[in-house]
């Protein structure tokens, strides 16, 4: 069997390149099936792992680097050039011009279920929920990462169930307990935080309530002045407003409370600043899943979290549960919990670990693998 499977995307997207190169890290010792990787260029080919069972290949585009040539056209050609049994997007969209079998990873709807929240032209909006809905009902497989969005692709699509398989995802190994007190004294240093502090660490959108956060915790550092909030992540809000928020609270509580790092950090310093901190952030009105969420329980630090239906499927009871995370008391009092609560902490702390160990990258590509191989290898 052959399985020809998008690469492109591990350049620009994070999250996308978290999980093909998760997958890819199984796939490698895969006997019954070989897979071609099809990249738009050298240094996306080089992130790739390499073995007896891939082959990488380089479509060059003389329109430099146009995602919807590499994918609508140079993709689709190649492919069929190919005879590819199956051809794998991991990123929401397929090939429009494809004739052959397929299947896609959709991770969430956030742009069909709340257009609302993306800043996109007009026209943008509509090509992104047209081809998101073509790409779903034309591919043989659909992978989601919960059954959340299983269902909302079923709301949104009308598709049949069957066809769509979950393969819920999982936080890297990195991700564990370790302390590793010199090192976390150094990684505090670099980023300027004291003594204890709370983390948030995604990329910033309007849902996920960062105003909200540091107006709930400006009353929590009016008490506890050994308490920061490191924030890091790039600020895609609508109104691009974050930094400016972070220094006009700064100046009110005359010290620098809220840290925050517009860039993102490397797992290792990561996996040090989790461990380090008295909760982490995550407060989300809408998500596909939570990679957040299980990257610090793994590390054995709780979660305030956002009441999101699928948050509730990933780690059940083992978090700082906030029913408005539009309402900065309710925020402020989940801080609060977690700061002075310690048989409560230490019940969340516990609850959440055992949970995160319920995921592995390990069974999310072996489910993907039987789901590839029940596809015909006959055209």
């Amino acid at each position: 069997m052959i399985v020809g499977i998008d690469c492109h995307h591990i350049k620009d997207q994070k999250g996308i390149e978290r999980y093909l190169l998760n997958l890819l890290g199984f796939f490698k010792n895969e006997k019954e099936i070989n897979f071609i990787l099809y990249v738009g260029d050298k240094e996306t080919a080089e992130k790739l792992p390499k073995s007896y069972n891939f082959k990488t290949k380089i479509l060059k585009s003389f329109l430099g680097s146009s995602t919807a040539f590499f994918q609508h056209i140079l993709l689709s050609l190649q492919a069929k050039k190919d005879q590819v049994d199956l051809l794998f997007s991991p990123s929401y969209f397929l090939p429009l011009f494809y004739k052959g079998r397929t299947a896609v990873a959709i991770h969430d709807i956030i742009y069909e279920a709340h257009p609302e929240w993306f800043n996109f032209h007009i026209l943008d909006k509509i090509f992104v929920k047209w081809i998101g809905k073509k790409s779903a009902k034309k591919a043989n497989l659909i992978f989601t990462p919960s059954e959340f969005t299983k269902r909302e692709i079923i709301k949104f699509y009308k598709i049949d169930s069957k066809k769509i398989n979950v393969t819920p995802l999982a936080s890297d190994k990195i991700f564990k307990p370790v302390i590793n007190k010199k090192e976390l004294e150094i990684v505090k240093e670099k980023h300027g935080i004291k003594k204890k502090y709370f983390l948030f660490a995604a990329a910033i959108f309007d849902r996920r309530c960062i105003s909200e956060s540091m107006l709930a915790f400006e009353e929590i550092a009016k008490q506890y002045s050994d308490f920061q909030y490191l924030i890091i992540g790039k600020d895609l809000t609508s109104k691009k407003n974050i930094e400016i928020s972070v220094k006009e609270i700064n100046k009110k509580l005359e010290r620098q409370a809220i840290i925050y790092f517009p860039n993102f950090v490397s797992s290792e310093e990561m996996l040090t600043l989790y461990n380090g901190a008295q909760a982490t952030v995550y407060l989300s009105l809408y998500e596909g899943f939570g990679l957040p969420l299980l990257e610090s329980a793994s590390c054995g630090v709780p979660v305030i979290c956002g009441n999101a239906e699928v948050f509730r499927e990933v780690l059940s009871d083992g978090c700082f549960w906030v029913d408005n995370p539009q309402d900065s008391k309710q925020i402020e009092k989940a801080m609060r919990i977690a700061i002075e609560n310690k048989e409560f902490y230490n019940q969340v702390k516990k609850q959440s670990t055992k949970k995160s160990q319920e995921f592995s990258w390990k069974r999310c590509a072996q489910k993907t693998l039987n789901v590839f191989k029940q596809i015909p290898t006959d055209q």
